[in-house]
Order: C-alpha cells, then sequence, then structure tokens
C-alpha cells in the first residue's frame, strides 16, 4: 500500500471515453490538496479455471489521510500477466470508498496479475496494487478462450496437416493447444462486411478453399496471398454445397444453382438437371466409382456418371428422406448415409437403393433431425436433434455416446487423442480428463 499526495484532483474523464462517462456518476471534482490511498479489501488471490469468471469480485478502497472512504475517485483495471477480461476496466469509487469489477481468468497461464490503478486528473497511475490469481485446466469440459460465440449454420471445423481450423462466421480461426485457445488467422482473405464463411476446404496440394456467403471463392497456394475465382459465375450469393478436388470444383448457391469448374475457379460451368438451372441442391457427393450424388431442394437424388454433365433421378424411398434430407455422406465401400426429419439416418446400399434405418423419433418433440454426419476412422458419427435426448451418436452402437455434455451441439470435431471439440451457443468446448 503506497500513500501519494494528490495537488489536483480534478479527475476529468474525457480521454477514457464519452460513453464511459454517460454510463458512470460524475467524478469527485473538489478533493484538491488531500491524501488519498488505495488499498485491497478483497478477491486476492483466488484460483479458478481456464476462461471462468473468479467467484469473488475484486474490492479496493480509497480513503484520505484519516482513513475515511472517498467517493467519485476513479480506479482503472489492467492485466500485467495471463489473458483474460476485466469488467468494467474502470469504475469510480463508490459512497464507501469501494471499486468493484470481476476477473474472467484467461487460458494461457497458470499464474496471472492484474494492477488496480488510482489515477490523478490526467490519468496518471500515481498509486497501484497487485491482484494475483491461479487458473488450471478443469476436470471434464472446458470453455475454449477466443470464441464467444457460435451459430448453427455459421460454424465449422475442419483439420488439415495436423492444424484444426473453424470457420465462424466471418472469421477463421485456428488452435496451437487443442482446442483450449483459439487465435484469429492472420492472413484472411478481403471479405465484404457480412459475408461470412460457409466452408474451407483443402485438396491433397495443401491448397486451401473459402466458400463464402456473399463474395464467392477464394482460394490460396501459400496462405498469405489469395485469388478470388468467381469467373462465369452469375449470382454467388449464399452457397448451399461445396467440394474440393483436386481435378474438380462444385459449388451450389441458393438463386443460382449448380456449377462445376475443371480449371481450378478459372472458369465455373452452370450444370443443367432435369433441365433446371437455378434449383437448389446439397450435399453433393463423389462416390468411390468416380459418380455424383447429390439432393434437391425437393429431397430428389441425383445420379451423375459423367462429372456432372448429365444427370438422372433416382427413386430414393421415402422413408429415406423422411420430411427432409438434414445431412448425407458416402463412406470409401459406397454406402450411403443419409440424415433426415423424424430424427433417422439410414444406411443404403448404392447399388440396389435399399437399406436399413435408425429412427429417434419422440412423439411429443418437434423439428427432430439427424445431420453433421461423419466418417472418423470407419466409425460414423453423427448428431441427433429436438428429441428427448439430443447429442452425439455413433454407429458403434447406434446410441448416444455418453460425453456428459448438457448444452446444445452446434457442431463437433473429434481429436487424435479420442476427445471431442464442441461448438455451442456460447463458444466452443473441450474435453480435459486430469
Amino acid at each position: 500500500m503506497k500513500k501519494v499526495f494528490i495537488f489536483t484532483v480534478v479527475l476529468l474523464l474525457v480521454i477514457m471515453g464519452c460513453e464511459k462517462e454517460k454510463n458512470n456518476p460524475e467524478p469527485n471534482n473538489n478533493k484538491a490538496n488531500i491524501e488519498l490511498t488505495l488499498e485491497i479489501v478483497h478477491g486476492n488471490q483466488q484460483t479458478g479455471v481456464y476462461n471462468s469468471l473468479l467467484q469473488d469480485s475484486l474490492v479496493v478502497k480509497v480513503t484520505d489521510k484519516e482513513g475515511k472512504p472517498v467517493s467519485k475517485i476513479p480506479v482503472s483495471f489492467e492485466l500485467k500477466t495471463g489473458s483474460g477480461d476485466i469488467s468494467p476496466d474502470w469504475v469510480l469509487t463508490d459512497t464507501l470508498g469501494l471499486a468493484y469489477v470481476n476477473w474472467t481468468i484467461g487460458c494461457n497461464s497458470d499464474y496471472n496479475e492484474l494492477a488496480a490503478y488510482l489515477n490523478d486528473s490526467i490519468s496518471n497511475k500515481i498509486d497501484s496494487v497487485t491482484f494475483s490469481a491461479t487458473a488450471s485446466l478443469p476436470n471434464g469440459w472446458g470453455k475454449s478462450c477466443g470464441i464467444e460465440y457460435t451459430g448453427s449454420f455459421e460454424t465449422v471445423f475442419r483439420e488439415h496437416n495436423g492444424i484444426i481450423y473453424l470457420a465462424n462466421n466471418d472469421m477463421i480461426y485456428t488452435t496451437n493447444d487443442g482446442g483450449i485457445s483459439w487465435q484469429e488467422y492472420d492472413n484472411m482473405p478481403p471479405l465484404s462486411m457480412h459475408s461470412n464463411i460457409y466452408d474451407i476446404q483443402f485438396n491433397s496440394k495443401d491448397w486451401m478453399y473459402i466458400a463464402t456467403k456473399n463474395d464467392g471463392i477464394f482460394y490460396t497456394e501459400d496462405y498469405a496471398s489469395w485469388h478470388k475465382i468467381n469467373n462465369g459465375i452469375l449470382d454467388y450469393r449464399e452457397p448451399m454445397t461445396f467440394l474440393v478436388e483436386d481435378t474438380c470444383l462444385f459449388i451450389s448457391f441458393y438463386f443460382g444453382g449448380l456449377y462445376r469448374s475443371t480449371d481450378n475457379g478459372q472458369f465455373w460451368r452452370k450444370l443443367l438437371i432435369d433441365g433446371g438451372s437455378s434449383d437448389r441442391y446439397v450435399f453433393i457427393n463423389r462416390h468411390p466409382n468416380g459418380s455424383l450424388y447429390l439432393f434437391d431442394k425437393w429431397d430428389n437424388f441425383w445420379h451423375s456418371t459423367d462429372n456432372g454433365d448429365n444427370w438422372d433421378r433416382i427413386d430414393l424411398d421415402y422413408k429415406y428422406t423422411n420430411y427432409e434430407v438434414e445431412d448425407f455422406i458416402i463412406d470409401k465401400d459406397g454406402t450411403l448415409y443419409i440424415g433426415a426429419g423424424d430424427a433417422t439416418i439410414s444406411i443404403v446400399s448404392s447399388e440396389t437403393y435399399q437399406g436399413t434405418m435408425h429412427s429417434y423419433y419422440d412423439c411429443n418433440a418437434s423439428s427432430q433431425h439427424v445431420e453433421d454426419i461423419k466418417i472418423i476412422d470407419n466409425i460414423v458419427y453423427y448428431t441427433v436433434n429436438g428429441n428427448h435426448e439430443p447429442g452425439i451418436y455413433s454407429t458403434q452402437n447406434w446410441d448416444k455416446l455418453d460425453l456428459g455434455f448438457e448444452n446444445s451441439i452446434y457442431t463437433y470435431h473429434l481429436k487424435a487423442d479420442g476427445t471431442f471439440l464442441i461448438a455451442s451457443s456460447d463458444g466452443v468446448y473441450y474435453y480435459n480428463e486430469q
């Protein structure tokens, strides 16, 4: 604790921001030539979990030379070590001379320090005290740092060459610690305002491709310089499906139909399906035998044996599409997996177009469906949403995985260590087992 004589305590807060002045009481402008003391009252040396709010507020007190509390004195707060968040980052003392703030611990350090400063009339830091806190990984699910929110249709995990990427709204993030913390990707393509990222994919040459909501398609070979490749596309708003291969690129749009490029996006050819050119087409997939499959907005199932030049409609039994197809993939053996309404997943032969179904239908629920189907190490994972037991399921026992995660699941990623990263409504979560 230090004592400081202040010859002028005008305490004008203009440089701290006009908006903050509006939301806080006026500072005390009548405390000239008095001795003020700053001290810690409560909240020092707490322990917490990464990216969590410490249980107790941090409290400091300002008193005069007689030990009486002084109100309306500005105290500012700054992180010294560790990341995290202070809310608010400055405050005026109340009638008891107290100033309160909340401290959310970051994810990059076990030891954290935060300084509280007593400021003079021009915001010089003339006295300070230091709070410390220790942080550790959780035992179980923890919330990642760096991602404050995700969306059910705006968040995509991808992994390439051991690097995990997260496309989230208008930004790409990467992680260096298995998803505990995320950093914004340094070399983003030049996106226009509100042009969110639909998907990111890679070819075997390690080139990265990005499909966006309003700016079409970009690609990079060196992960620094980006090339916009939209030549031939009439309306590249709202992509509906995207497929990157070494020799072909496919994309469809809500307003513009299906396109193919065989020259890495230098020119896109519009593909006609049953004479139509502007219907919405989703879930395009390449079969191991080279043929293509996709669905349209009416859940009609289409097949092409000549790389998309011509398409035949397959008379697929309605029970496999069940009101609306929500996802569709093909495994390495050519088996079709279809996620649909009524919380059903179907396993269909590409030779007979017949198969089996697994239903998780709940008669007391609505908007039930299976989506987000992924094949990882020959196991099929998928999400069931809208019924009484939403979560991640797998073909190991055709049942829900016991993950102990209770929040909503927008999408997920299975890491090499066998644990999941999960995007939920309030951010991304990782699992740590101690």
